[in-house]
């Protein structure tokens, strides 16, 4: 979830924040105080927190549902209540991103963007919102994205979002009920393991005779946690959904060891009888993903700022997404499932699963 908010400064949105966390019981973190400690500090990036960083004429807010307090346009409504401003919240959606556009506390439009099956998606609608020249290009000719991951920074970058600003700020808080915070020393290190996971709301749809696909883009991610770097892998699709479509293809994006960007390599299959798919990829390149964000210095808040999107853009990089499609063929229910294992059998590998749903021809 991300907010911005026109015409204001960071000071006053990050102040608007506190007040309405502080209403819902949590409580402030003093930074400063904190900087001196690592373990808390680790603490406070894996809890409640919100960078607020200026742009121009407009403040983006990011982390919002790491407070978990409330919903996108409840935030929305509050922050511009707040601050008397207009103010437009982007949320994150199975399909696509939706988005509420606020103006002194009161709903003016909620507008859907749904993820293009292309990997192109375009959003007239929010073209009269934005002031961004190249932005509104950007929106009536389609942003690249397969999943609503990577809708939402194309959206931001629209509306004029490019990164921090000189005056970021991060504001953290402490939920009262929360008991959990780690200041273990003797913590074990995390083990090499491959980690796939299954997006959210990731599953595939489709009627006899028609394609399968999945509803936003994408089904499974996989990064490499701890130890590192992996250079080539092995998929296995498996599960009794392989009896309702026949795959037709797989769609892996990825990096390569000498690459600095992901591409998109679109791979055909043939119809097996076979109980499962594999397909080696000898020049995907992972690298180990952090589990931790960057450590936060409250007296230099661009370069903390910086760290965490480098950080958030390393990620990206070295994270793998993975796509299936194909033509249905019986009606039912069932589960695809991934298993992903390094070709040299140097770190643990990694299963996740999705339902397939398959319906009968559509009458008529």
């Amino acid at each position: 979830m991300f907010l911005l908010v026109r015409d204001e400064d960071a000071p006053t949105v990050a102040s608007a924040i506190r007040a309405f966390a502080e209403d819902e019981g949590l409580v402030p973190l003093d930074l400063e105080a904190e900087a001196q400690n690592p373990l808390a500090m680790l603490s406070v990036l894996s809890g409640p927190r919100v960078l607020v960083s200026a742009d121009a004429d407009q403040v983006t807010a990011y982390g919002l549902e790491t407070l978990d307090i409330a919903e996108p346009d409840e935030w929305g409504e509050a922050i511009s209540k707040a601050c008397s401003s207009e103010v437009i919240v982007f949320e994150p959606a199975s399909d696509g991103v939706r988005v509420y556009v606020f103006d002194d506390g009161e709903l003016e439009e909620t507008i859907e963007v749904p993820l293009d099956p292309s990997g192109r998606t375009r959003a007239p609608a929010l073209v009269d919102l934005t002031d961004d020249e190249e932005g509104r290009k950007a929106l009536e000719n389609g942003i690249d994205a397969r999943a609503a991951a990577e809708l939402v920074p194309g959206l931001l970058r629209a509306f004029g979002a490019r990164g921090p600003g000189q005056d970021a700020a991060m504001v953290a808080f402490v939920d009262p009920l929360d008991e959990e915070r780690d200041d273990d020393e003797d913590a074990e290190p995390v083990a090499p393991r491959l980690i796939a996971d299954a997006l959210p709301a990731a599953e595939m749809n489709g009627r006899v005779g028609g394609s399968v696909d999945s509803l936003n883009g994408s089904l499974f991610v996989v990064h490499l946690e701890g130890g590192g770097p992996v250079e080539g892998v092995r998929l296995e699709l498996s599960g009794d959904a392989l009896a309702l479509f026949d795959v037709s293809g797989v769609d892996v994006t990825f990096r390569t060891r000498e690459a600095d960007e992901r591409e998109l390599r679109s791979l055909d299959i043939n119809p097996v009888a076979e109980p499962k798919i594999v397909i080696t990829l000898e020049d995907v390149f992972l690298e180990r993903v952090d589990i931790h964000l960057p450590m936060i210095d409250p007296t230099d808040m661009f370069s903390t700022m910086q760290r965490i999107m480098n950080a958030g853009d390393a990620r990206q990089r070295n994270t793998m997404v993975i796509d299936v499609r194909g033509t249905a063929k019986a009606v039912g229910e069932g589960s695809l499932e991934l298993r992903v294992s390094a070709l040299n059998g140097t770190v643990d590998p990694s299963e996740a699963i999705v339902p397939v749903h398959v319906r009968a021809p559509a009458q008529g």
